[in-house]
């Protein structure tokens, strides 16, 4: 089984698709979705400010976390089997992990410990 999304290298690194991650884990893309967005919610309202000293990665934010999520999480379009053009998110592997660590189930368990 694999445990890692489908992943494609722009500009040197690696991202995947929340679509690719969707499939992966066998969730629903409006569900990954939705995921993301409430990420997105919790770090621009969260103080990561207060934070610093557990990183350096950290201390460099800004301290609504909005940085964190924009430089992670790009917000992009696809066209869907219907020729409509449908949301998604492309995310790097920093994104990914931090999206992937918040589910559960026993995919997201393997994932996990590997």
């Amino acid at each position: 089984m694999n445990l890692l999304p489908e992943v494609i290298e722009r500009d040197g690194q690696p991202i995947t698709t929340s679509r690719a991650v969707a499939e992966c884990f066998g969730k629903q893309h409006k569900h990954v979705m939705r995921d993301i967005e409430t990420i997105k919610e919790q770090l621009i309202s969260t103080n990561l400010w207060r934070l610093e000293s557990t990183g350096p990665k950290l201390g460099s934010l800004k301290n609504d976390g909005s940085e964190f999520f924009y430089a992670n999480f790009i917000q992009s379009t696809y066209t869907d089997d219907r020729g409509r053009t449908q949301p998604q998110y492309i995310m790097t592997k920093d994104g990914f992990t931090l999206l992937a660590m918040g589910f559960t189930g026993a995919k997201a368990l393997q994932f996990k410990i590997a």
